[in-house]
């Protein structure tokens, strides 16, 4: 998967999400069931390190789309949304870079222990 790929992914889900403020069309719901379905179920207390690099090696997966869309998030909250900026290829970039660099040295951790970890030394 390339990173374009990534990205058109998680604008295509983060644009989904819109859907949800009322009460879900048919179609927004069939649209989340068929994200659950490809993307698999991302638990940031279960994916790890490991998974996540496993993932760049094989040049991404809809779940390490998924994870680093939940990651933007988690360092939106932490910092606010000034400060991390639009979700944006850059901003993957950027966020893939900076936990496959903590990742290394840590397989075993989570990506909810990573996430805290990167948004306790910005």
């Amino acid at each position: 998967m390339t990173m374009r790929t990534l990205v058109a992914f998680m604008l295509s889900a983060g644009l989904s999400m819109a859907a949800f403020a009322e009460e879900p069309s048919a179609e927004a719901e069939q649209a989340a069931k068929t994200a659950k379905q490809s993307a698999g179920e991302f638990d940031p207390q279960t994916y790890t390190c490991g998974h996540f690099m496993g993932d760049l090696e094989k040049e991404g997966s809809e779940l390490m789309g998924v994870a680093l869309i939940w990651m933007h998030g988690y360092q939106s909250a932490a910092h606010g949304t000034d400060a991390i900026g639009a979700l944006n290829e850059a901003a993957v970039s950027a966020i893939a870079q900076e936990v496959a660099e903590y990742c290394t040295e840590a397989s075993g951790e989570t990506f909810s222990r990573v996430a805290h970890q990167i948004a306790s030394e910005e």
